[in-house]
């Protein structure tokens, strides 16, 4: 009977996978799953805003400016839609349903929180064609390893922080799928169809649309992965896949240019916007090198080699620790090859046939070698080691002081992900190959060796399910909480006003760092609610890459005194709303460099100066009527 169970079960892997995640997902997330309008994976920092802009943008009237562009922050400028950190893959189309088809803005934060969470279901399925032909008879160990993955990589965790659009696998598994493909058919020395070729293209512009930093990894993955296969493919076939390996490249590349010239085609900006982004190669946003040995904070098994960092010393963008289970099959199995010489059954020429044998492994580390060496920055330093090293390996190394827009791509940890999913999928392999060889010896310390490594998996998912639950948070754009949030402001008329000024302000995402003005969370969380709650745009800007006359006027507003050009011709005849938190102003601790520093501290002065009118005052936060037309 248990033996009929079990081979059903094996017959139907993908039923099973699908079946389990979906319940492992409603056990993490029942409420999100449920009421999944009332929460958010996050309501803080970045993740908050990418609701707002999300949300926002799907039910915002529509601009002069065209359909993809954005009014509700950085007024009177407003912002695209490519630079609002809100998905244009997704945000786009619900607007155009919103507007066309059936309103869905009240349901807006559900459908996000459904995508992603459709994203997570799916990301075993990917993981379990990739590893499924290296499994053998395990194929219930294969299922099992899917859904592990799915719960313990580095990209899952960004639902949690905030950047949802860069958590979804699913993009970079497709690429492996892909990569497998192309293996496949340079092997048997064909050359691969349209559709191959179509989906590279595909893929790149859909991935572009979610997170422009897409674009790069992909690229990067599928140079270096061609470039190997070429060595390796010439060797095997006597050679060289040159027009392959061109037509793959070019493909891919003529995605990321079709992106970019629609870009510029639709963006009226795109002259302003500068060509460097300040902070390449900071610290806190490359790959720190220990991560991989350091678990991560939520993690309370440790692996035998522990780096000489702490979790709470790895920074958020460099968590790629590879797991307890990856390093104690790596272990395990360096100890069973280490027998095997000994004994002689491993010797040079049988692993030279074994590298041989498995030729796609060589190729995705020589990838993964790459990826991490680019995530590392242009150097590295060890904990262990005083001194810093330069880092050749890295492409961006001999490139980033000559070509600007390389350094838009600061977040270099994010390259590591492809390395990371590499790593997975080749220790998955290695697990199969270690189970197989040691069933031949002794098959009870195969089974034991298995369900040792197994437990060690599940500990782990278990600790990040246990975070993954506890993290979610309640939707603070609910509109019985906004209700109840701004109760005692209703007399005010928000329809007789143009826009919202904050005071402090907020003027994030220049690249500018002496135009910036970073947000205080909960004051951003009031106001982001207040514009949620009036439908008034916000002068605060919190994006990427906007132009930076654009944010250098908005600062010199509370500098000067006086409302620049740039600000002013854009404005119409109504009134604006200023809100004002003498609390927030005098607290104001944040990082602002010198220039920008007074606008952040004694932004205030411009009630004085412009003679505004108190409204009303609720919850310490004055209310005030701006003519700004008539006194300016």
């Amino acid at each position: 009977m248990f033996g009929q169970i079990y081979n059903k079960i094996l017959s139907r892997p993908i039923a099973i996978i699908s079946t389990a995640q979906f319940v492992l997902i409603a056990i993490v997330f029942w409420n999100l799953l449920v009421q999944a309008n009332d929460y958010m994976f996050t309501n803080e920092y970045d993740g908050l805003k990418n609701y707002f802009t999300f949300t926002q943008y799907i039910g915002q009237e529509s601009s002069e400016l065209g359909f993809l562009h954005f009014t509700q922050m950085n007024y009177p400028f407003g912002e695209y839609v490519f630079f609002t950190d809100n998905t244009p893959l997704l945000a786009v189309p619900l607007r155009w349903v919103n507007e066309h088809v059936v309103h869905i803005e009240e349901h807006a934060v559900a459908i996000h929180n459904y995508i992603f969470l459709f994203n997570l279901w799916l990301t075993p399925l990917l993981f379990f064609m990739l590893i499924r032909p290296y499994a053998g008879k395990q194929m219930l160990l294969a299922m099992l390893l899917a859904l592990s993955f799915s719960w313990i990589n580095p990209q899952v965790l960004k639902l949690e922080y905030g950047v949802y659009n860069l958590s979804l696998s699913s993009i970079l598994l497709v690429l492996l799928i892909l990569f497998r493909k192309i293996h496949q058919l340079w092997q048997e020395d064909k050359q691969p169809s349209k559709k191959v070729y179509a989906a590279l293209f595909f893929l790149l512009i859909l991935s572009a649309a979610a997170h422009i930093y897409y674009v790069p990894i992909i690229a990067l993955a599928l140079g270096l992965f061609t470039l190997a296969e070429l060595f390796l493919v010439k060797k095997k076939i006597g050679q060289w896949p040159w027009r392959s390996f061109l037509g793959l490249n070019i493909s891919v590349a003529l995605g990321g240019i079709f992106y970019y010239v629609f870009i510029q085609f639709v963006d009226t900006y795109a002259s302003l916007r500068s060509s460097t982004a300040s902070g390449f190669d900071w610290l806190e946003w490359k790959f720190t090198p220990e991560a991989i040995f350091t678990p991560i904070h939520y993690n309370s098994l440790y692996p035998i080699i522990q780096s000489c960092k702490k979790p709470l010393e790895i920074p958020s963008e460099s968590f790629g620790f590879w797991g307890n289970f990856v390093w104690f099959t790596i272990y395990i199995s360096l100890i069973y090859l280490l027998v095997r010489v000994f004994r002689q059954r491993l010797n040079w020429p049988t692993f030279k046939q074994l590298i041989k044998r498995n030729t796609f492994f060589v190729a995705l580390f020589f990838v993964a070698f790459f990826s991490y060496a680019t995530a590392l920055g242009t150097y590295i330093k060890f904990c262990f080691i005083p001194l810093s090293l330069d880092n050749v390996f890295s492409p961006f190394y001999f490139l980033y002081e000559h070509i600007d827009l390389i350094t838009q791509f600061r977040c270099l940890a994010r390259f590591s992900w492809m390395g990371y999913w590499i790593i997975v999928l080749i220790v998955s392999g290695a697990f199969f190959k270690l189970i197989r060889g040691l069933d031949k010896q002794n098959a009870v310390v195969g089974r034991v060796v298995s369900l040792v490594l197994i437990t060690i998996m599940f500990w782990d998912v278990k600790d990040a399910m246990g975070f993954h639950q506890s993290f979610y948070k309640v939707n603070v754009f609910n509109q019985a909480i906004l209700d109840e949030q701004f109760a005692g402001i209703r007399t005010i008329d928000f329809d007789t006003y143009q826009a919202i000024l904050t005071i402090p302000a907020t003027q994030v995402g220049s690249e500018n760092y002496d135009i910036t003005i970073d947000d205080q969370p909960a004051w951003s969380r009031y106001w982001m609610q207040l514009s949620a709650f009036s439908g008034l745009p916000q002068f605060n800007c919190k994006m990427s890459r906007t132009a930076e006359n654009q944010a250098k006027a908005q600062v010199d507003l509370f500098l000067n005194n006086k409302v620049p050009d740039l600000i002013l011709n854009n404005l119409n005849e109504k009134p604006i709303l200023v809100v004002y938190s003498p609390s927030y102003e005098q607290s104001f601790d944040l990082k602002v460099l010198d220039y920008a520093k007074p606008a952040a501290e004694n932004g205030s002065q411009i009630i004085k100066a412009f003679e505004m009118d108190t409204i009303l005052v609720d919850k310490n936060v004055y209310y005030l009527h701006w003519d700004v037309k008539n006194y300016h």
